[in-house]
């Protein structure tokens, strides 16, 4: 029964489920303008709440010129009625079409007027349904794009090797371990 019981730990060591932060990429072109950076969740799988985004990091270029918004300079908003914001292993989602009016805003920087709002109403300064990006005194919208229904807007950086590295090396010790017992008891 022991013996049993080492090659489930081992197996556990080599396939852990510990949920990790994941970071998603997102290069986004409402309009003339643009989005570059990253959003970090703490790993969640499936609908996502304001409490789960724990940093940020975005460039918005628009109205010929640029700025960057983070946890340092800018705050995060989410406005959730439903399930319109969620995750998966690869993509973070969102439901344009949601009928809550669901948004999340990233606002702040230099009078913090720059933003990124992803909406499914026209709750972030009067944009449609979809990205809006502003860089401006006045916080008005300047570069909206359009979107419907269920969309991914951001993909999963993928996952550095030293991390994997670890787990496949705390495996393979912890089986060596369990080898090493089965000489010794017999």
């Amino acid at each position: 029964m022991l013996k049993g019981i080492g090659a489930i730990a081992a197996l556990a060591l080599i396939f852990g489920t510990s949920v990790q932060a994941t970071t998603y990429n997102l290069n986004l072109t409402p309009g003339t303008g643009s989005v570059a950076g990253y959003i970090q969740t703490d790993g969640t799988v499936g609908q996502l709440v304001g409490g789960n985004i724990m940093d940020w990091s975005l460039t918005i270029t628009t109205n010929g010129g640029f700025e960057t918004i983070d946890m340092a300079n800018s705050a995060m908003s989410y406005f959730a009625g439903s399930t319109a914001l969620s995750a998966t292993s690869s993509q973070l989602i969102f439901d344009f079409s949601d009928p809550t009016g669901d948004f999340l805003l990233f606002q702040g920087g230099t009078f913090s007027a720059t933003f990124l709002c992803v909406q499914s109403s026209s709750s972030c300064g009067g944009g449609p349904p979809g990205f809006s990006i502003g860089r401006a005194a006045g916080g008005g919208n300047t570069d909206n794009e359009a979107v419907s229904g269920e969309v991914a807007f951001a993909d999963a950086a993928p996952v550095p090797l030293p991390a994997a590295g670890m787990s496949l090396v705390l495996g393979l010790a912890g089986l060596g371990a369990l080898a090493r017992r089965r000489r010794s008891s017999v």
